[in-house]
């Protein structure tokens, strides 16, 4: 097939290390689809209102089809009649409680086509061959946590902070999941009234088309990786290209061994592993913690100390620091002088500069890892004026995955 990117905006400056991670997956898996990452200025969200107290159905492929302008056949709508007792018995599902505002559907598509519009003239990509896959931190009024291209305007959307997010201890799960599934939607289910007939609401089968049932049971289809038969037949149908079927199905098996890693974590078979690259990455889920270059370049120079050393005596090893801060800076190299003096700064400890970088990046350890386990072992930690080290490098539980030549 002729190539086809994703490209994923997210709002300038978000940066949000969920989706850093998720993009990191699935950048590991070959395939004729490439994800574009865009860092974008999105439009103001003019119409956000208060979270209603009041909980929202929205289960249904007729709710679907009413919020988002569809109009049914009779052949669909007979489908919908048959499931409407049904719907209408079905768990509410809540506000999201991690947002302060909720957008209304309407105000969501029209803010969503603006941005896809605007990039698309801004960079005059091919939208013949790609699509915007817009991440939005915004909640929305009826909870939904994706939503694919339904009305050939080649762009969906993802909320990087909803719910189910918050449910799983991997939380760029999910975000990877939905990403490498918008492609396969966008060819074989890119209107409506198939999206519609395909989709999975009365339970979760572990299916990519059944996360519009139970948001809560979403970890089902992480583990799965499957596409069901009717799905299958109409992937057949529309001749979707085998080596788009083989990417997703490929991500879909990388994330279920993620998911599958993980298990074993929360059930205490094994200790999380940190990989120290040009960041630190939770080998057992695929997550990324970002720490900026002085964070890094720290957390390098500690590894190496497997009895610690002492912050008075860091000074004794600045060559070892000032090696690694330039391994990690981003920066241009036109000020030397400049650099230099950040190296002497933290080698010092000049105005705590060292202390604090330390419980800086000590702090993003805790929040990625607080879901797996105790984060103690992975800290720059050590008594008032002992030494500091990291005990999981002394077990080999931080492994530098970049050359030291």
């Amino acid at each position: 097939m002729q190539s086809f990117t994703v490209h994923v905006l997210e709002q300038r400056g978000l940066n949000s290390p969920v989706v850093q991670s998720a993009l990191s997956l699935i950048n590991q898996i070959n395939g004729p689809v490439t994800f574009r990452y865009h860092e974008w200025t999105m439009p103001h969200v003019e119409h956000a209102l208060a979270i209603q107290k009041q909980p929202d159905r929205v289960k249904g492929r007729k709710r679907f089809a009413e919020k988002w302008g569809g109009v049914l056949n009779r052949s669909m709508a007979c489908l919908v009649n048959e499931g409407e007792i049904r719907d209408q018995k079905e768990t509410l599902i809540l506000p999201d409680p991690y947002s302060w505002v909720s957008e209304a559907s309407e105000d969501l598509k029209r803010r969503l086509k603006h941005t896809a519009d605007d990039f698309y003239r801004a960079t005059g990509a091919d939208r013949t061959h790609s699509m915007v896959v817009i991440i939005t931190n915004v909640n929305n009024e009826h909870n939904y946590f994706a939503v694919p291209d339904l009305f050939g305007q080649q762009w969906g959307f993802v909320q990087c902070n909803h719910q189910v997010t918050h449910l799983m201890a991997a939380p760029h799960l999910p975000v990877a999941y939905e990403l490498l599934a918008m492609p396969i939607r966008h060819f074989a289910f890119g209107d409506l009234q198939s999206f519609l007939s395909h989709l999975h609401v009365d339970e979760s089968i572990g299916c990519m088309n059944d996360f519009y049932g139970n948001l809560s049971e979403m970890e089902r289809k992480l583990k799965s990786a499957d596409i069901c038969n009717q799905c299958i037949e109409r992937i057949k149908e529309v001749g979707v290209p085998y080596a788009l079927l083989r990417q997703t199905r490929d991500g879909f098996e990388k994330i279920r061994l993620y998911q599958q890693n993980l298990a074993n974590l929360l059930h205490e078979f094994e200790m999380p592993r940190l990989e120290l690259g040009y960041h630190l990455k939770v080998t057992n889920t695929g997550g990324l913690i970002q720490l900026a270059p002085k964070e890094l370049a720290v957390y390098a120079f500690f590894t190496e100390f497997r009895t610690g050393v002492p912050l008075t005596h860091v000074p004794d090893h600045i060559d070892r620091l000032r090696y690694w801060y330039r391994r990690y800076y981003t920066g241009t190299m036109d000020d030397p002088q400049s650099l230099e003096r950040t190296v002497e700064r933290l080698a010092l400890n000049e105005d705590q500069d060292l202390s604090q970088t330390i419980s800086k990046l000590n702090k993003k350890i805790k929040i990625a890892m607080a879901n797996l386990g105790d984060a103690t072992p992975y800290l720059i930690a050590g008594p008032n004026g002992g030494a500091k080290k990291i005990i999981a490098a002394g077990n080999n539980l931080v492994s530098l995955s970049i050359s030291d030549s």
